[in-house]
């Protein structure tokens, strides 16, 4: 077996899968010495839930159904063949309490772009790299699969490590025939991405070629820089020079500020300390948005997040939620940022590690509704610094709980609005 795509689905809809490896069948011949019949009976479990609808379609593929209702988790996924013989595979499907959702790679460039075919070469591969959000059946705390998987041409890279999510490093190995290669990457999601002649292998000393062509900015390929932008713009990731904007993102949203679906990792608010908490990781989209039969206040904007999908906490034990965002090229005494937030049930939010200077309110405190059933409107005026800032909200769960219901912890912050003037 060697992997099921997609590989995750809704716990409320039934998943239509296809199972990719080694399928043998067996020849089945009548006692009477008649025509030989194929027996393509396979069966196939996702932990100890039967998959319906198993299909052989040929030697190397089998279809299947995920039938809804199955808990939020990682499952292995087992097959039993025609001759009764059986074999697992852990991990290579997550069942969702919300939407799937399946994000592939992109790979943009290699540094340095060739090699020494006589020696190991390190690189690192620049684009946009998902991870995947992994949650536990047992309800227990969401975990971050950065597993990625690295090709030149047909030959793996080794030490493949996610950096952020536009950053791998990896180390080419030796021993490859000389001549010009693609990367391929495989991402968490099993999904792949391949970009053509982006990396040379030499048979003597690599004499790294800067790749400038089409290129007024940014990284060359080789160390040094294709150009640099004037001030109040900045470099894109195509190595033009683009007008300088400010961004700051909601709560529960993707990187161009649309709502992400329940139980997704927050690709710009992090958890960064809290029970259990030793590195900071993605915030997690609640599936629960109105706990308690319908308390949080609403937004078309931005959605709750909290440690993990489920809203489990420990009482009175803090959490912080960090956002960082970078003031490069704008004076930070000009700077303005709006927006309202809510907590379940304590917060306090802060700047750069001091309470902001501003209006409006910057501290809920008490286990009071409240806190949670309204937004509370904040402006920020002063306490901003060149280059990246970071807004933290301290949350408390006061311990109380409804009839029937986890202990449900939260926070949201909507409605940001940020504003600057560039530096000249």
């Amino acid at each position: 077996m060697e992997a099921v795509e997609p590989s995750c689905g809704n716990s409320a809809a039934a998943t239509t899968v296809t199972v990719l490896g080694t399928m043998p069948v067996k020849t089945v011949s009548p006692p009477e010495g008649g025509e030989a019949t194929i027996d393509g009976t396979y069966h196939a479990w996702f932990g100890t839930h039967e998959l319906t609808e198993v299909k052989w379609i040929d030697g190397h593929t089998l279809t299947a159904v995920v039938p809804p209702g199955i808990q939020a988790g990682t499952y292995g996924l087992t097959l039993q063949s025609p001759f009764n013989t059986r074999t697992t595979k852990d991990a290579v499907f997550e069942v969702r309490a919300g939407e799937c959702q399946v994000l592939e790679p992109v790979v943009e460039a290699v540094e340095p772009n060739c090699g020494n075919s006589a020696s190991a070469t390190a690189v690192t591969v620049l684009g946009t790299l998902p991870v995947k959000t992994v949650s536990s059946p047992e309800g227990s705390e969401a975990t971050i699969d950065t597993v990625y998987h690295a090709w030149i041409g047909a030959t793996a890279l080794v030490e493949v490590t996610w950096v952020d999510g536009h950053t791998l490093t990896a180390v080419v190995p030796p021993g490859i025939q000389a001549g010009t290669y693609g990367l391929t990457l495989q991402s968490p999601f099993d999904t792949r991405a391949t970009k053509d002649a982006l990396f040379e292998v030499r048979a003597g000393e690599c004499q790294c070629t800067p790749r400038c062509t089409g290129r007024t900015c940014g990284d060359d390929g080789c160390g040094g820089t294709c150009g640099t932008c004037v001030s109040g713009t900045h470099c894109t990731s195509a190595g033009t020079c683009e007008a300088s904007l400010l961004r700051i993102w909601n709560t529960g949203v993707d990187a161009n500020g649309a709502p992400l679906p329940v139980g997704s990792a927050d690709p710009q608010w992090q958890l960064v300390a809290g029970p259990g908490v030793t590195t900071p990781r993605a915030a997690i989209v609640l599936s629960n948005q109105h706990p308690g039969g319908g308390h949080y206040y609403s937004s078309s904007d931005s959605r709750w997040i909290w440690s993990n999908a489920d809203g489990s906490a420990t009482a009175s034990a803090p959490y912080t939620f960090r956002l960082r965002f970078d003031l490069t090229g704008f004076d930070p005494t000009t700077v303005r940022i709006t927006g309202a937030w809510g907590v379940d049930n304590s917060g306090q939010m802060t700047l750069n590690g001091s309470t902001p200077t501003g209006t409006g309110t910057f501290s809920l405190a008490g286990a009071v509704a409240d806190s949670f059933d309204a937004e509370h409107a904040f402006t920020i005026s002063e306490g901003f610094v060149a280059g990246v800032n970071s807004l933290e909200i301290q949350v408390t769960n006061a311990g109380d709980s409804y009839p029937g219901e986890i202990n449900p912890a939260g926070v949201d912050v909507t409605e940001l609005t940020i504003s600057g003037t560039p530096l000249p």
